[in-house]
């Protein structure tokens, strides 16, 4: 990068940081007011712009507290963040919005955890009043909500990507630091992610780094572990297909990284991977340009992508998956958690006594 365009973007970074430094003031010195709401607030957030592992997480611990009996509302401001009022995704029965106007992220949570009700917004209050309105949660978990300080949580736990865990260095528009990396201090709990794709001495230099600000032992690491796959058709199969095959594979993610190291260790061969941006609308010349490669290659077994990426096709794409005769699959992932200490309790258990103890439970 030419030297005068990271002095501009690095003098650009001053500003953002003197805003972010006055705003965290207010609410600090109660100058600027959190809104508190009844059902127990968690807020899954990060620091860096970037995918961090918020969505799985958020699916995770759904299903972790929906086995434990309690109600969850899932609230994400959407893709865009379009909607000025709150929209419905999924009542926790039925899907009510499809991926257009959910975003591909609410709509892939509402699709995969059947019992959880999914609310978008672009203010997060005013998706949290109607959640509390119309489905009485017991617990309100906050896509993205470590930044959102006008609502009150209980719990917040913050996700680090491990491939690049401080945005460069540099707050955002020189880096990828939405806040300084002693914002760390506000966090109840953090989680590093994607830890299985770099050496223990990176994870220690991360820890440290942490420690600096962040004066707790709720430190954890995550790794996202494929469990299955899933055709376009439903039809489910074992990760032993996946040994020996030749894949070609398609994606839009804000870091790809961790899916192709994933289908690597399973054994495959990448053949090519179509790289999209984040949050990608699939069109039918894109999906005409993988299918295409897909059938004219040679000894291609697998084409592979991401619930995530599924969920954004529309009838039209799916239309031209039937007449191609293609049926492509996805790969199913959960969140794994451990803990960075040894002798600590298991993430799930000590998430749990944390909330407890917040309530006076």
């Amino acid at each position: 990068m030419a030297f005068p365009l990271k002095a501009g973007l690095r003098f650009l970074s001053w500003i953002y940081a003197g805003v972010i430094f006055l705003r965290n003031s207010f609410y600090d010195l109660n100058l600027l007011k959190s809104r508190e709401f009844s059902p127990l607030v968690l807020s899954l957030g990060n620091i860096t712009t970037g995918g961090t592992g918020k969505t799985p997480a958020a699916a995770t611990l759904s299903a972790y507290f929906q086995e434990q009996g309690k109600k969850v509302t899932v609230i994400s401001r959407g893709y865009r963040g379009e909607n000025l009022k709150p929209l419905l995704i999924s009542d926790g029965s039925q899907i009510l919005a499809g991926p257009g106007l959910a975003g591909d992220e609410a709509y892939m949570l509402a699709r995969k955890l059947k019992e959880t009700s999914v609310v978008i917004c672009r203010d997060k209050i005013e998706a949290a009043r109607f959640a509390c309105q119309e489905l009485n949660p017991d617990i309100m978990l906050v896509d993205d909500g470590y930044q959102h300080r006008r609502l009150a949580r209980d719990f917040d736990l913050v996700l680090i990507d491990a491939t690049n865990p401080f945005g460069y260095n540099f707050l955002l528009p020189r880096g990828l630091l939405r806040e300084p990396e002693s914002a760390l201090k506000r966090a109840d709990g953090i989680v590093i992610s994607r830890s299985d794709l770099v050496s223990r001495e990176k994870i220690e230099d991360i820890v440290s780094r942490i420690q600096n600000f962040f004066d707790s032992d709720f430190i954890y690491l995550s790794r996202h572990v494929p469990f299955g796959l899933q055709s376009f058709q439903g039809e489910r199969l074992d990760l032993i297909s996946l040994e020996n095959s030749r894949v070609v594979a398609f994606s839009g993610l804000a870091n790809p990284a961790g899916f192709l190291a994933t289908l690597e260790e399973l054994g495959c061969e990448m053949v090519r991977h179509f790289e999209f941006p984040d949050h990608h609308k699939y069109s039918r010349e894109d999906l005409k340009q993988i299918v295409n490669y897909f059938l004219q290659s040679d000894n291609i077994d697998l084409l592979i992508t991401t619930r995530k990426d599924m969920v954004k096709f529309n009838q039209q794409l799916i239309d031209f998956l039937q007449i191609k005769n293609i049926d492509p699959l996805r790969l199913e992932i959960k969140m794994e958690f451990s803990s960075f200490f040894p002798g600590v309790n298991c993430f799930e258990s000590r998430l749990e006594q944390a909330l407890s103890r917040k309530r006076g439970e």
